[in-house]
């Protein structure tokens, strides 16, 4: 049913960009980005890059869909 899978990717859509902005919020907080050490920025990065991709993934599944 074309209708329940993007009801199913709306609902992933919705979760992934609360991720993106937890992830933009950390690296977005001068304090958090100067107290961290530098390999757990890098792993924030690296989450961002992650999430940021999954998102652009649903984005053009949920597109293809109409």
């Amino acid at each position: 049913d074309v209708e329940a899978e993007k009801s199913r990717l709306d609902k992933e859509i919705e979760k992934v960009q609360k991720e993106v902005g937890k992830c933009r919020g950390k690296l977005d907080n001068e304090k958090f980005v100067a107290n961290a050490k530098p390999e757990v920025v890098e792993v924030e990065r690296g989450r961002l890059g992650e999430w940021e991709g999954k998102l652009a993934q649903l984005q053009e599944m949920r597109t293809n869909l109409g």
